[in-house]
Protein backbone atom coordinates (compact mmCIF):
# COMPACT_ATOMS: atom_id res chain seq x y z
CA UNK A 1 0.00 0.00 0.00
CA UNK A 2 2.82 2.69 0.90
CA UNK A 3 3.79 1.44 -3.15
CA UNK A 4 1.10 2.82 -4.28
CA UNK A 5 0.41 5.64 -2.12
CA UNK A 6 3.89 7.01 -2.94
CA UNK A 7 3.51 6.41 -6.97
CA UNK A 8 0.02 8.38 -6.77
CA UNK A 9 1.72 11.12 -4.60
CA UNK A 10 4.06 11.35 -7.80
CA UNK A 11 1.44 11.15 -10.30
CA UNK A 12 -0.18 14.23 -8.46
CA UNK A 13 3.30 16.08 -8.12
CA UNK A 14 3.57 15.66 -11.82
CA UNK A 15 0.21 16.71 -12.48
CA UNK A 16 0.44 20.04 -10.83
CA UNK A 17 3.71 20.82 -12.01
CA UNK A 18 2.35 20.20 -15.72
CA UNK A 19 -0.74 22.33 -14.63
CA UNK A 20 1.36 25.13 -13.19
CA UNK A 21 3.61 25.33 -16.39
CA UNK A 22 0.75 25.58 -18.77
CA UNK A 23 -1.05 28.21 -16.47
CA UNK A 24 2.48 30.08 -16.51
CA UNK A 25 2.49 29.87 -20.62
CA UNK A 26 -0.83 30.92 -20.99
CA UNK A 27 0.08 34.07 -18.57
CA UNK A 28 3.10 34.85 -20.75
CA UNK A 29 1.13 34.31 -23.71
CA UNK A 30 -1.70 36.76 -22.18
CA UNK A 31 -4.38 34.73 -22.52
CA UNK A 32 -5.29 34.44 -18.95
CA UNK A 33 -5.60 37.31 -16.88
CA UNK A 34 -5.98 40.94 -17.39
CA UNK A 35 -5.16 42.35 -21.22
CA UNK A 36 -2.85 44.54 -21.46
CA UNK A 37 -2.64 47.34 -24.29
CA UNK A 38 -0.69 46.08 -27.07
CA UNK A 39 -1.75 42.42 -26.28
CA UNK A 40 -4.66 40.84 -27.97
CA UNK A 41 -6.94 43.08 -30.32
CA UNK A 42 -10.22 44.19 -28.60
CA UNK A 43 -13.39 44.67 -30.89
CA UNK A 44 -12.76 48.35 -30.57
CA UNK A 45 -9.09 48.31 -31.75
CA UNK A 46 -10.31 46.02 -35.00
CA UNK A 47 -11.81 49.43 -35.80
CA UNK A 48 -8.33 50.80 -36.95
CA UNK A 49 -7.70 51.27 -40.67
CA UNK A 50 -11.77 51.18 -41.00
CA UNK A 51 -14.48 54.44 -41.89
CA UNK A 52 -16.10 55.17 -39.12
CA UNK A 53 -19.62 56.27 -40.07
CA UNK A 54 -21.35 59.06 -37.69
CA UNK A 55 -24.86 61.13 -38.89
CA UNK A 56 -23.99 64.63 -39.52
CA UNK A 57 -20.68 64.52 -38.25
CA UNK A 58 -18.27 66.14 -40.91
CA UNK A 59 -15.03 64.48 -40.77
CA UNK A 60 -13.13 66.76 -43.28
CA UNK A 61 -13.76 70.08 -41.21
CA UNK A 62 -10.59 68.86 -39.32
CA UNK A 63 -7.13 67.52 -39.53
CA UNK A 64 -7.31 65.25 -36.64
CA UNK A 65 -10.35 63.92 -34.96
CA UNK A 66 -10.98 63.02 -31.38
CA UNK A 67 -14.03 61.39 -30.60
CA UNK A 68 -15.10 60.16 -27.07
CA UNK A 69 -17.49 56.95 -27.37
CA UNK A 70 -19.24 57.35 -23.50
CA UNK A 71 -22.19 56.94 -21.57
CA UNK A 72 -23.99 58.80 -19.03
CA UNK A 73 -24.18 55.58 -17.09
CA UNK A 74 -20.47 55.10 -17.11
CA UNK A 75 -18.19 55.58 -13.69
CA UNK A 76 -14.98 55.23 -15.71
CA UNK A 77 -16.21 58.07 -18.31
CA UNK A 78 -17.19 60.04 -15.23
CA UNK A 79 -13.88 59.49 -13.90
CA UNK A 80 -12.24 60.59 -17.36
CA UNK A 81 -13.67 63.63 -17.50
CA UNK A 82 -11.02 66.11 -16.38
CA UNK A 83 -8.94 64.13 -19.14
CA UNK A 84 -11.00 65.38 -21.10
CA UNK A 85 -11.65 68.60 -20.04
CA UNK A 86 -7.82 69.08 -20.14
CA UNK A 87 -7.74 67.80 -23.66
CA UNK A 88 -10.82 70.59 -24.80
CA UNK A 89 -9.01 73.45 -23.31
CA UNK A 90 -5.57 73.10 -24.96
CA UNK A 91 -4.17 76.42 -25.93
CA UNK A 92 -4.16 76.74 -29.45
CA UNK A 93 -7.21 73.97 -30.72
CA UNK A 94 -9.04 75.02 -33.22
CA UNK A 95 -12.08 73.04 -34.93
CA UNK A 96 -10.07 73.21 -38.33
CA UNK A 97 -6.43 71.27 -37.09
CA UNK A 98 -8.09 69.59 -34.45
CA UNK A 99 -12.08 68.82 -33.62
CA UNK A 100 -12.84 67.04 -30.13
CA UNK A 101 -16.34 65.39 -30.30
CA UNK A 102 -18.39 63.04 -28.54
CA UNK A 103 -20.53 59.74 -29.64
CA UNK A 104 -22.92 57.82 -27.48
CA UNK A 105 -26.08 56.15 -27.46
CA UNK A 106 -27.35 58.38 -25.36
CA UNK A 107 -29.43 61.24 -26.36
CA UNK A 108 -27.45 63.92 -27.26
CA UNK A 109 -29.01 66.46 -25.22
CA UNK A 110 -28.40 64.19 -22.30
CA UNK A 111 -24.80 64.06 -23.37
CA UNK A 112 -24.11 67.48 -23.58
CA UNK A 113 -25.96 67.92 -20.24
CA UNK A 114 -23.54 65.60 -18.95
CA UNK A 115 -20.33 67.04 -20.11
CA UNK A 116 -21.43 70.60 -19.29
CA UNK A 117 -22.03 70.03 -15.78
CA UNK A 118 -18.31 68.71 -16.26
CA UNK A 119 -17.35 71.63 -18.15
CA UNK A 120 -16.25 69.20 -20.77
CA UNK A 121 -17.07 71.93 -23.93
CA UNK A 122 -16.90 70.10 -27.22
CA UNK A 123 -16.78 71.00 -30.90
CA UNK A 124 -19.74 68.43 -31.48
CA UNK A 125 -22.27 65.55 -29.42
CA UNK A 126 -23.73 63.06 -31.88
CA UNK A 127 -25.74 60.21 -31.54
CA UNK A 128 -23.69 56.72 -32.68
CA UNK A 129 -24.88 54.49 -34.73
CA UNK A 130 -24.61 51.02 -33.77
CA UNK A 131 -21.05 49.24 -34.09
CA UNK A 132 -20.36 46.21 -32.74
CA UNK A 133 -16.68 47.10 -31.93
CA UNK A 134 -18.00 49.82 -29.90
CA UNK A 135 -19.10 48.34 -27.02
CA UNK A 136 -17.43 49.58 -23.88
CA UNK A 137 -17.13 52.59 -22.33
CA UNK A 138 -14.96 54.82 -22.54
CA UNK A 139 -13.16 54.72 -25.88
CA UNK A 140 -11.20 57.53 -27.21
CA UNK A 141 -10.95 57.80 -31.59
CA UNK A 142 -8.33 59.58 -33.21
CA UNK A 143 -9.54 59.90 -36.67
CA UNK A 144 -8.46 61.58 -39.67
CA UNK A 145 -9.75 63.71 -42.12
CA UNK A 146 -11.68 61.17 -44.31
CA UNK A 147 -13.17 59.47 -41.14
CA UNK A 148 -10.36 56.98 -40.81
CA UNK A 149 -9.74 55.79 -37.45
CA UNK A 150 -6.19 55.57 -36.77
CA UNK A 151 -5.80 54.94 -32.97
CA UNK A 152 -8.10 54.03 -30.20
CA UNK A 153 -7.12 53.78 -26.58
CA UNK A 154 -10.02 52.23 -24.29
CA UNK A 155 -11.50 52.29 -21.13
CA UNK A 156 -9.94 54.70 -17.86
CA UNK A 157 -6.53 56.17 -19.50
CA UNK A 158 -3.93 55.78 -16.81
CA UNK A 159 -0.78 58.85 -17.08
CA UNK A 160 1.16 56.97 -19.88
CA UNK A 161 -1.89 56.26 -22.31
CA UNK A 162 -2.89 59.98 -21.20
CA UNK A 163 0.10 61.39 -22.86
CA UNK A 164 0.02 59.41 -25.90
CA UNK A 165 -3.51 60.71 -26.62
CA UNK A 166 -1.94 64.50 -25.86
CA UNK A 167 0.89 64.19 -28.14
CA UNK A 168 -1.44 63.27 -30.42
CA UNK A 169 -3.26 66.16 -30.28
CA UNK A 170 -0.17 68.51 -29.78
CA UNK A 171 0.38 67.25 -33.38
CA UNK A 172 -2.58 67.63 -34.25
CA UNK A 173 -2.25 71.21 -33.51
CA UNK A 174 0.84 72.01 -34.74
CA UNK A 175 -0.44 70.32 -38.27
CA UNK A 176 2.26 68.03 -37.55
CA UNK A 177 0.24 64.69 -37.56
CA UNK A 178 1.33 61.70 -39.45
CA UNK A 179 -1.80 59.41 -39.40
Amino acid sequence: MALIMSTLERATHICLIAVSVVALGLLLEGRLGTRRPGGARTAATQLVGKHLAVARLDWKSSAVNVVFFISTHCHFCEESMPFYRQLTEIPGRRPQNLAISAISRDAPELVKDTLSGQHVNLDGVYRAPVIDELSSTPIVLIVDANGIVRRVFEGRLDSSREKDVLKIVAAGIAGKLRT
